[in-house]
């Protein structure tokens, strides 16, 4: 019996200890998976975090921390159904800990499901009051969600927990911009850089606060043009009625400084112009334009309309104009274009020129691609190139034609702009170069 008894107690011992070498092995395995988690988290490695709490949940599948570290990595795949789910398993397990509420609104909110997001914010508050995270989430789901004024009330409490937080300024910013509220925004804005003088995203914000929906903008451009005019080219004045709304009127003598005929026999040949644009949504802006060139045989009035529709990151481009001359004829254009990104820096923009001018109607049609690098947001530049043929009744006007230049703007004071261009024109009764430089001032809006 004595034996017996023995054998028993040793063989419940070896079971335990056995026992509980594997649940340390276990826990130092998770351990190092949880290490590896968090360091593929830091490197955005997602898969790789993703996996790694998969083998802490296939031996453990009740651990919290790995559900919402799964969670997390599936939110950030955009695989936000499956992040829902998952943070609501962590949920079951622990409805006490607020910060897995705070994950799972942000997984509602990445998917645009603004009022669950809403809930589990607040969850997250009634649990944790003082929750900067689910400050931060509420405020953002109400920005995403196009209720500005909710997001900068939330925001403002978010402050009030963290006042030496750059984010939350830089957002309450941004908030304010999509108010209308252009000063408040810039007012945002210098805060953040005052609390993070190198946040480059506020310092572009800041400068697109003064020219996304300025009261007023004035545009003066001068050149030179080789055997042709130098001198005032270019002004034009602008006043936003509304962020969607912007008048202009504009004076340009382009035409006649860039014709050598006309400069020859000292003429003029000026524009005057009045312009409306309207944006529609957030896809269509629409720009209708009246004027009248002083002609040297005659005047003329131009009607000008044109249309850009966004397509994701591209934006579509058609146009057109109609001149008539008092003598009767009509000169006629028509283009479109399209502007591509090409990575982060780069864009490239395709546009196909048609048109018809004179008492003969005399046809031309010309191809043009400009490539754009943007340096950083203080600066972009750009080349382009293109080329067509004329086919006109003279016959010294038929023939190929050639155009290519580059251009340059810099911002200036962050909302001013500094624009450099210079392009060659090859066609068959004429060939010159211009040079060109122009200001754009720009004041804030309200």
């Amino acid at each position: 019996m004595l034996i017996s008894r023995a054998i028993t107690t040793c063989c419940v011992l070896a079971v335990s200890v056995a026992a509980m070498l594997a649940a340390e092995t276990a826990h130092a395995d998770n351990a190092a998976l949880f290490d590896a988690a968090d360091l593929a988290a830091k490197e955005r490695r997602l898969g790789d975090m993703e996996r790694a709490y998969d083998d802490i949940l296939a031996t453990d599948p009740t651990n919290v921390r790995a559900l919402s570290g799964k969670a997390a990595a599936l939110a950030w795949t955009q695989r936000y159904r499956e992040a829902q789910a998952t943070y609501q398993r962590a949920i079951a397990i622990a409805p006490g800990n607020a910060d897995n509420h705070v994950g799972l609104g942000y997984a509602y909110a990445w998917h645009g499901d603004y009022p669950d997001a809403h809930a589990a914010f607040r969850e997250a508050l009634r649990l944790k009051p003082n929750n900067l995270a689910a400050h931060k989430g509420i405020a953002y789901s109400y920005m995403w969600s196009g209720e500005q004024d909710k997001a900068l009330t939330a925001f403002q409490r978010a402050r009030t927990l963290a006042a030496n937080d750059a984010e939350i300024a830089e957002s309450s910013g941004i908030a304010a911009l999509s108010l209308g509220r252009t000063r408040d925004a810039v007012d945002f804005f210098d805060e953040a850089l005052r609390l993070q003088p190198d946040r480059s995203s506020a310092r572009n914000a800041r400068r697109n606060a003064y020219r996304s929906a300025p009261s007023l903008e004035s545009t003066v451009r001068l050149g030179s043009t080789t055997d042709a005019g130098a001198g005032f080219r270019y002004a034009e004045l602008a006043h936003w009625l509304s962020k969607s709304t912007r008048i202009a009127v504009r004076y340009d003598n382009t035409l006649g400084l860039d014709n050598p005929s006309v400069t020859d026999r000292d003429e003029d040949v000026p524009g005057y112009f009045a312009s409306v644009r309207q944006s529609i949504g957030s896809r269509w802006q629409l720009i209708a334009e009246l004027g009248r060139r002083d002609l040297p045989a005659g005047d003329q009035d131009v009607l000008g309309l044109q249309a850009h529709y966004r397509m994701g990151d591209k934006v579509l481009r058609v146009g057109g104009e109609l001149g008539r001359h008092d003598e009767g004829h009509s000169d006629r254009l028509v283009y479109a274009g399209i502007n591509v990104p090409l990575g982060e820096s780069f864009s490239i923009d395709p546009t196909l020129y048609l048109s018809q001018t004179g008492v003969d109607e005399d046809s031309e049609w010309r191809g043009v691609v400009n490539v754009e690098y943007r340096g950083n947001p203080n600066w972009t530049t750009g080349v382009f190139a293109g080329g067509g043929t004329i086919d006109a009744t003279d016959p010294a006007s038929n023939g190929s034609t050639f155009v290519a230049g580059a251009w340059a703007n810099f911002a200036v004071a962050d909302r001013h702009t500094l624009h450099f261009l210079v392009r060659r024109e090859d066609a068959p009764s004429s060939a010159f170069t211009v040079a060109e430089v122009g200001f754009t001032y720009r004041l804030p809006g309200n």
